[in-house]
C-alpha cells in the first residue's frame, strides 16, 4: 500500500503527517487499522492523520498538541513523499 506523508521536525518534536481519506478519520475502526500499518513503518514518531474537505481545508487526527499546532500552519508547504507500507 502506498501513502503520501511528510516527516516533520518542529519545536524539537519529530512527527509524521499522513494524508488519508476523510472517511478514515471519521471511523475508529479504520483509524485503528491504518495506524497499525503505519506504526510498522514509523515506529517511534507520533503519527497524525490528515484529510482535506471539499474546500481543501485540512482536518487532523492524532496527538492533541501536534494537531493544535498543525491547525495554525500551512501544511501545503511541507515536503510530501510517497511511502510503501
Amino acid at each position: 500500500m502506498k501513502i503520501l506523508g511528510s516527516v516533520i521536525t518542529e519545536q524539537d518534536i519529530t512527527f509524521v503527517i499522513v494524508q488519508v481519506k476523510y472517511s478514515i478519520i471519521n471511523s475508529e475502526l479504520m483509524r485503528d487499522n491504518i495506524m497499525k500499518m503505519l506504526r510498522k513503518k514509523f515506529v517511534k514518531d507520533p503519527i497524525i492523520l490528515m484529510s482535506k474537505d471539499i474546500k481543501g481545508r485540512p482536518t487532523f487526527w492524532g496527538r492533541e498538541d501536534i494537531v493544535k499546532y498543525l491547525s495554525k500552519v500551512q501544511v501545503n508547504e511541507y515536503k510530501w513523499k510517497e511511502y510503501n507500507i
